[in-house]
């Protein structure tokens, strides 16, 4: 259409052959380009290169075997397709510009976006450790005056108000955490009444008991095991 109706004088039968020619080159460059990006976008560029250099391949192939083959129309063909051929060339360049600019951009937001949500899931938890952290000491220890990380004492007698349960007392200057409270070898819920640990359950068959504690230092200190005799 571009040669036959304004230059119809520069038509020859050849001519449909070249935009047939890059329009199907084009429809083949997008499928391939298409399938490396969900399959192996890190290869987009290797995939770029080597279609490159097919076209320029077949191109100057098919070039040659139609100047050979139609001596007459040779160099209207060669200066058509040379037209044609840069043409692609820039429309190319200035498609894969665009799409490296745009992969670029959405890169850089999808790592902002990664950093914030990192960032927010990192306060969120600073803030949980923090709620989770002041419900131990208020539940887990018992605070004394000095902070001073010094020895801690226990010292293990009856409850005066259920006989068959035992209490702790932890004397330390400083703060300590409870992390086992065992009887007869099994882990037993507990509170704390004053600065005495008090289990939760009765059990008139209480042999042994054990605790672990942390000071403030960071120091493990397990008491020594404490036969308890109804």
């Amino acid at each position: 259409m571009i040669l036959h109706v304004p230059l119809p004088g520069h038509y020859f039968g050849g001519y449909p052959f070249i935009p047939t020619y890059f329009y199907l080159f084009g429809l083949f460059s997008i499928y391939m380009f298409d399938a490396c990006r969900q399959h192996a976008p890190q290869k987009m560029l290797l995939l770029y290169l080597a279609i490159k250099m097919v076209k320029m391949i077949l191109s100057i192939i098919l070039v040659l075997i139609y100047c050979l083959a139609v001596r007459e129309e040779a160099k209207a063909f060669l200066l058509t397709f040379i037209s044609f051929y840069l043409l692609y060339l820039i429309y190319e360049t200035w498609f894969f510009f665009s799409f490296e600019v745009n992969l670029k951009r959405k890169k850089k937001n999808k790592k902002k976006q990664n950093k914030v949500k990192k960032t927010e899931k990192e306060n969120t938890k600073t803030d949980n450790s923090k709620v989770l952290q002041n419900k131990e000491d208020q539940g887990n220890t018992a605070e004394y005056t000095h902070v001073k990380d010094e020895a801690v004492k226990f010292h293990c007698t009856q409850n005066t108000d259920s006989f068959h349960t035992p209490r702790i007392q932890i004397i330390s200057r400083g703060s300590v955490q409870i992390l086992s409270f065992r009887l007869n070898k099994t882990e037993c819920p507990w509170h704390w009444e004053g600065d005495w640990i008090i289990p939760d359950t009765e059990d008139e068959n209480v042999k042994e008991i054990e605790l672990l504690v942390i000071s403030q230092g960071g120091k493990l200190i397990k008491m020594n095991p404490r036969i308890f005799s109804s």
